[in-house]
């Protein structure tokens, strides 16, 4: 199996199960339990940046879990019913959003069973909105921009970064640093200081629930706007803020918040 952008995805599923329902983490534990579908926690967090990953890695673990979850058989075919029997069982079921699950990711899309487990995730991903990985935007923003304030590289007068989040235009040294060093734990932007737009899209919809927003957002934002990373990352920084006027506000986005246990 190749890298792709898709995997991106997948393993922030994958990451996120550990934050997620008592079963979902003992099946997240059985899998990590056998060598034969163990997948290396570096390379979740890898994912998390938005870095990519050989799906080889990958795919064994999604399989796993799909087969315990119910989702898939052990020939790799989406079971729909179980699949059903899940989405029916959630507190905020949606008709609708059922409905279009069963029918996107209803059939099986891959050739072997592994490439199948990670295009069901991938397309569920893609439909179905998820509340911790939501919650979890909402920690965050402020855990790594206080991550990134304890490494006097990436240190940041506070006054100075609430100010630009509010929008003020300023020429400051420190913003560029700060401000990647944010971007590549949020998983906005890659090493090489490229926008990660899936990574984009999973923090934006994390602190609004108007989608035509996000996707303009994303659409508007999605580029690389700067040449060294740095300057990339306060190009996005200040498109973001700009474009989220009305919509989000990044002052409430950075202040702490605390985390579900």
């Amino acid at each position: 199996m190749k890298t792709s952008a898709v995997t991106v995805c997948v393993i922030n599923i994958v990451a996120l199960v550990l934050v997620s329902g008592k079963d979902i983490r003992t099946y997240f534990q059985e899998c990590q339990s056998d060598p034969s579908t163990h997948v290396d926690e570096d390379l979740l967090r890898k994912g998390l940046r938005g870095e990519l990953a050989d799906e080889t890695a990958v795919g064994p673990h999604a399989l796993c879990m799909n087969i315990k979850r119910g989702f898939q058989k052990p020939n790799g075919d989406v079971d729909v019913a179980t699949l059903k029997k899940y989405l029916d069982q959630a507190e905020d079921r949606n008709v609708t959003l059922i409905d279009q699950v069963l029918k996107e990711c209803g059939q099986r899309n891959g050739t072997d069973a592994q490439r199948a487990a990670l295009a069901l995730l991938d397309c569920m991903h893609r439909i179905i909105p998820h509340k911790e990985e939501h919650h979890q935007a909402s920690v965050s923003a402020y855990r790594f921009h206080d991550e990134c304030q304890s490494d006097p590289a990436t240190l940041i007068d506070e006054q100075i970064f609430q100010k630009f989040l509010r929008g003020e235009e300023m020429d400051e040294p420190a913003l560029g640093p700060h401000t990647f060093c944010i971007n590549v734990k949020a998983g906005l932007q890659s090493q090489n200081g490229d926008v990660v737009r899936d990574g984009l899209k999973a923090f934006l919809s994390g602190k609004t629930k108007d989608t035509s927003a996000v996707e303009r957002m994303v659409k508007d934002c999605g580029t690389r706007n700067g040449g060294t990373p740095e300057e990339a990352a306060v190009g996005l920084a200040k498109c973001l803020i700009s474009n989220a006027k009305g919509v989000i506000d990044f002052i409430s986005v950075f202040e702490k918040t605390e985390e579900k246990h």
